[in-house]
C-alpha cells in the first residue's frame, strides 16, 4: 500500500474527515457513501461505495451477451467512466477519460440516442449510439452504452438493451 503522508484524528464523536485532495482525486461528493474493508493485513481501507459492484459478475455476463447479439460493443459506465465492457471489446478504453460532452448525453434518466459525440479528452474519435440508464429509486447511478461499431443497431437490438436494463434495474432493487 502506498502512503500518502496524511494524518487525521478521530474527534469525539468518531467523525473522521477525508482529507479535500483524497476527496478530489477520488471524486468523493458531498452525500456520496463509502465502505470499509479490513484486508488480511488488518488494515482498514475505505473505498467509494458502489451498489453496482455486487452485481459485477451478472453486469459482465448481460454485457457479453448484448454485445454477442448486438455484434457492437456494449459498456457500463459510471459519471466518470466505463466500469465494465463487453469481452474482448476495447479493454483499453477503461482507463481513459471520457470527453464531457459524452458524459453529457449519457447521464440521463430514459433510453437516449446519441450521434457523433466526441467520446474521450484529447481524441478525437466521434461514436453514434444508444444509452440505457440504470435509475434505482430515482437516482441515477450508471447506464449501459451501446455503440454502433460493426452492424446498424436494430429497432430490436433497442429493445432487447432495455429489457435487460430493466431486468438488471429489478435485480439490484430486489
Amino acid at each position: 500500500m502506498k502512503t500518502t503522508g496524511i494524518v487525521r484524528r478521530i474527534d469525539e464523536l468518531g467523525r473522521l474527515v477525508i482529507p479535500k485532495e483524497m476527496r478530489k482525486r477520488f471524486h468523493l461528493l458531498e452525500g456520496d457513501s463509502v465502505e470499509f474493508y479490513i484486508n488480511d493485513e488488518q488494515e482498514i481501507v475505505i473505498r467509494k461505495y458502489s451498489v453496482i459492484q455486487p452485481w459485477e459478475q451478472v453486469s459482465q455476463m448481460i454485457l457479453n451477451t448484448l454485445a454477442k447479439h448486438t455484434q457492437n460493443p456494449v459498456y457500463l459506465m459510471n459519471s466518470e467512466s466505463f466500469i465494465q465492457v463487453s469481452r474482448d471489446i476495447y479493454q483499453e478504453d477503461l482507463h481513459k477519460k471520457l470527453h464531457e460532452q459524452f458524459l453529457k448525453n449519457t447521464i440521463v434518466y430514459t433510453n437516449q440516442q446519441f450521434l457523433n459525440i466526441l467520446l474521450f479528452e484529447n481524441e478525437d474519435r466521434v461514436v453514434t449510439g444508444y444509452v440505457f440508464p440504470i435509475v434505482i429509486h430515482g437516482d441515477w447511478l450508471a447506464s449501459f452504452v451501446l455503440f454502433e461499431s460493426r452492424e446498424t443497431i436494430t429497432e430490436n437490438d433497442i429493445r432487447i438493451m432495455d429489457a435487460f436494463r430493466n431486468y438488471f434495474v429489478h435485480t439490484i432493487e430486489g
